[in-house]
């Protein structure tokens, strides 16, 4: 850990495990020229017209307008998508996975049979799907559905999720609200799963406090963000019976809506809450606000 003598010892202190946490990675589609979807229509009740974005990623393939059966069409969420305290899904994801086992895909004899439309559009890129190293390196190509993805389960599609760019100069977390759609983040993406609203944005805001992100300044690299600053700091699990960590989920929810005339203020007010959930002197909060200000503006 590297920083300013007087902030060392308050990050010293914030080392241990979150053990609470279990991060996973988005989505790895095989290529996302043929999963992700720049146009979805509604064709009928039972269908919807897709087309897929073609020349997506390091290989390109022919671009097809279709229709499919909308189940397994979702809201796709990546890198470019996220920020601090915000979120958006500019495009579409078709992921044939198994409601009951989503880390498969649906067999291939089902899929065919209940639905035969989306069924039809993988065969049309089988060829390039199996090119790819995906298949082979993480299932069996002779067992298992030719149009399976990586990184999927339940995870992927619970109803919470704060999520970051794995990629980053700093930790940028969001809370992702399905709301009666399923949104599926991509593989540049980190995850956290949740049931409920409030862990999740409890978490999101611990993530988005100065003193994280000047623990995580401190001994990471700066473009590669993942789970492991669970590995390496003692984040607590939200408990209900908290005031201050009902506070800290109150001002989080309020940071996602917030204006940018609103923001500053009600960050200071998170550092401070966030301070106090993780037994950090004030004093010690304001040097580290300073410090990571320093160090955001170069």
């Amino acid at each position: 850990m590297t920083g300013a003598a007087p902030v060392l010892d308050a990050l010293v202190a914030l080392r241990g495990q979150g053990l609470s946490y279990n991060s996973r990675k988005g989505v790895y589609c095989p290529t996302n020229a043929i999963y992700w979807l720049k146009e979805c229509n509604k064709s009928s009740s039972n269908t919807i017209i897709i087309t897929n974005l073609a020349d997506s990623g390091k290989k390109s393939v022919s671009q097809v307008t279709i229709a499919v059966e909308p189940t397994f069409v979702h809201d796709l969420v990546r890198g470019r998508d996220v920020g601090r305290w915000t979120w958006d899904s500019k495009l579409k994801v078709i992921l044939p996975q198994d409601p009951k086992q989503p880390a498969k895909a649906v067999p291939e004899a089902a899929l065919k049979t209940k639905h035969p439309k989306t069924f039809g559009y993988f065969k049309k890129f089988e060829k390039e799907i199996r090119d790819c190293a995906l298949l082979a390196q993480f299932f069996d190509p002779e067992l298992d559905p030719f149009y399976s993805s990586y990184n999927v389960g339940h995870y992927t599609y619970a109803k919470f999720k704060v999520v970051w760019k794995e990629i980053s100069n700093e930790i940028e977390a969001t809370v992702i609200e399905s709301n009666g759609t399923t949104i599926i983040p991509d593989h540049k993406l980190v995850l956290v799963a949740f049931d409920k609203a409030e862990p999740a944005y409890f978490l999101s805001g611990i993530l988005n406090s100065s003193p994280v992100g000047l623990f995580i300044r401190s001994y990471g690299v700066q473009t590669s963000i993942s789970g492991h600053i669970f590995e390496y700091m003692n984040i607590p699990s939200y408990s209900r019976s908290d005031l201050i960590h009902k506070e800290v989920v109150d001002i989080a929810r309020q940071c996602h809506t917030a204006r940018d005339a609103q923001l500053a203020n009600l960050e200071e007010r998170l550092d401070l809450a966030v301070a106090k959930a993780l037994s950090i002197p004030a004093k010690h909060s304001k040097v580290m606000r300073k410090e990571l200000r320093v160090l955001r503006d170069g």
